[in-house]
């Protein structure tokens, strides 16, 4: 993927991107989110992500750039603050507003717990997030931004979502355990035959732009498998230069 290409998922379609420093984003349907930026040196102290959530569901894995940085994660009513930890961010419209729940969730494996601040558009912090019991709903209207408890944050794939996510980090884990990378790079895996296009694309699209589900590789990405529940691909609204890292889609 390249810097301020849209990812976005289609009805019933889910997807999810493993980073080369192993944040993980999955994204549930008719969801939409643009990539800022990202900079990973593994010997760097001073690298940062930054992630736009324009609209649907979303957990997000923070990977090393948290731990050696910090990512941001920009949302309609908000802006979070990750320094290493699981997350939840749900943006639902209620009587035509739209509002942004956000919850913290246990890490893979262990279950431990991080810590996530939120800050308004006016970047005054809101709260600092750090129990799985609570969630907070933070609304552009004056008054209506509240702790409520996690039980009511909830939506319909939140579990689905959880599980996916936590299935493609420990897949990530696994393949760094064995001695290799969280994003595989070449075109490992790619089918006999098949066209692997320009960096970042997809077989048989044409100009850069994505035609189906990712399954080359290319320079910059290479998934594992293709989600069972399909999944579509990174729309990108203007390439640029390529950012310091890799993404994959997982199941």
């Amino acid at each position: 993927v390249f810097l301020n290409d849209v990812v976005k998922t289609a009805a019933g379609r889910t997807a999810s991107l493993v980073f080369i420093d192993g944040t993980i984003f999955t994204l549930a349907q008719n969801s939409r989110m643009i990539l800022d930026d990202l900079v990973f040196d593994p010997d760097g102290t001073d690298n940062s992500g930054v992630f736009n959530l324009i609209q649907g569901g979303f957990v997000f894995v923070a990977g090393q750039v948290a731990r050696s940085g910090g990512i941001e994660v920009n949302t309609p009513t908000s802006t979070i603050g990750i320094r290493g930890t699981t997350v939840e961010v749900q943006i639902v419209v209620v009587n035509g507003v739209t509002e942004v729940l956000v919850s913290l969730l246990p890490d893979w494996p262990d279950g431990a717990l991080g810590q996530v601040q939120i800050f308004g558009l006016d970047g005054a912090l809101i709260t600092t997030l750090a129990d799985a019991d609570n969630s907070w709903v933070i609304s552009p209207l004056a008054g209506q931004t509240r702790q409520i408890p996690r039980a009511d944050a909830i939506q319909p794939d939140s579990e689905v979502l959880l599980a996916q996510t936590y299935d493609v980090n420990e897949r990530a884990e696994l393949r760094v355990d064995a001695g290799g990378e969280y994003v595989i790079f070449g075109g490992a895996g790619q089918a006999p035959g098949q066209d692997t296009g320009p960096p970042g694309t997809a077989p048989g699209s044409d100009d850069g732009v994505p035609g189906g589900p990712q399954q080359d590789g290319g320079a910059n990405t290479q998934p594992d498998t293709v989600p069972s529940d399909g999944q579509e691909d990174a729309q990108p609204t203007d390439p640029g230069a390529p950012l310091e890292d890799g993404s994959e889609d997982e199941d």
